[in-house]
């Protein structure tokens, strides 16, 4: 969630209005050690991820103390999401545009503010997808809508996995597939860019970056890794140690490998196969990498890192994940927006800004969390049952 706050931060300072322009376009995009920037979309098929992980789980998991109706199972993810982003909403058409002032904050309201009066609909009917970024209310919830398409679909998998595990994963294989097939066509045909923010305009962002069939893989990988942590949710990994090794060796050195290539992207100009290659098969490849991981810390040979990935910490901070995913791109609005002067851009100045706005949102993510998603969460627990667990999609 900081990777894809801090990428956030990142593009719209680029974009404000600062005083080395020309050294970004120039210098510091070329540098290596900024891919980091680049690289934060993979953060969000690491949820994809985990969003197909849990589904499955957590079915699995309950459906065998009692059986899930559609109607809870759908019941649940709109009591869950909606009233959060009906409040952000809210906030975005009346409240923020007298929260600050400055020489650009009309522009940044113009620019990404304003279009909620008129496409505040397809936020909350979860297709705003479909659209434009420039024309979406909350751009951000573009994953959502993404997310909870395929959730609709969930509870058809998830039935014939558990009549067929073998032949569903044949199926899943196929989809994954079709999907990279589509991937790989309409890059080739909208000539789209990969998904470097300069590099894939608004058009082809609709076909590639917001597609649902396009998403697609990583929330598959995780439908079938969630069912089998599930069946070894008591069982010790049977690997050997040399072969855990070379496991996560793979898994990291592909995730390193595909965060640093991001700068070949930017010091190498425009080439229809490599975008098409790396827009089907680098979002699978990591999602792979990362459910492996996943899978190895939840089966007892994560080490150290699922001790750290482990502490109690995360899991006060995950509690509050889904009230910073919607508030935070209106806090660094307000703070972008709000200077009386140009600024310098650098790697420092943002890392800076960042630490102060993290604080902001840390506040207003535990008010959102506390008067909008706590109170729903009690009545879900009232409403399915005292003993139902309670599982953030």
């Amino acid at each position: 969630m900081m990777w894809v706050m801090v990428d956030h931060l990142f593009v719209i300072r680029i974009n404000a209005f600062n005083t080395n322009n020309l050294y970004v376009l120039t210098e510091w995009q070329h540098r290596i050690e900024n891919s980091i920037y680049f690289a934060a979309h993979y953060a969000v098929d690491t949820f994809f991820c985990m969003s197909g992980i849990l589904v499955t789980y957590v079915h699995m998991k309950y459906s065998e103390k009692f059986t899930i109706k559609l109607s809870s199972f759908y019941l649940f993810r709109l009591l869950r999401l909606v009233p959060a982003l009906v409040a952000t909403i809210l906030i975005y058409v009346s409240v923020v545009k007298y929260v600050t002032q400055g020489p650009i904050w009309h522009s940044v309201l113009k620019q990404y503010l304003a279009h909620c009066k008129n496409t505040w609909w397809t936020t909350l009917l979860f297709v705003n997808n479909f659209i434009k970024y420039d024309d979406m209310c909350i751009q951000q919830t573009w994953y959502l809508s993404v997310d909870t398409q395929l959730y609709a679909v969930a509870p058809l998998i998830l039935f014939f996995i558990k009549k067929n595990p073998t032949r569903t994963f044949l199926a899943i294989i196929m989809l994954c597939f079709v999907s990279m097939v589509y991937t790989w066509t309409i890059t080739v045909v909208k000539d789209a860019g990969f998904v470097l923010f300069w590099d894939l305009n608004a058009d082809d962002s609709l076909y590639v970056y917001f597609s649902t069939l396009s998403r697609m893989p990583a929330w598959l990988i995780g439908i079938v890794f969630g069912y089998f942590l599930y069946r070894n949710k008591n069982k010790k990994n049977s690997i050997s140690q040399l072969a855990n090794i070379t496991l996560w060796l793979v898994s990291l050195c592909s995730m390193l490998a595909l965060v640093l290539y991001q700068v070949v992207f930017v010091r190498h100009n425009y080439d229809v196969t490599r975008s098409a290659f790396f827009n089907s098969l680098s979002r699978p490849i990591w999602s792979l990498a990362v459910c492996s991981i996943i899978y190895s810390c939840c089966t007892g040979r994560g080490g150290c890192v699922n001790t750290f990935l482990s502490h109690p910490l995360f899991v006060v901070l995950g509690k509050l994940t889904y009230s910073m995913y919607l508030i935070h791109f209106l806090v660094i609005f307000v703070v972008v927006g709000n200077p009386k002067e140009s600024t310098h851009f650098s790697t420092f100045e943002i890392f800076h800004d960042f630490c102060g706005i993290f604080v902001d949102i840390l506040v207003c993510s535990f008010v959102i969390c506390l008067v909008f998603e706590t109170p729903v969460m009690l009545l879900i627990k009232y409403l399915f049952g005292r003993n139902t667990e309670i599982k953030r999609p």
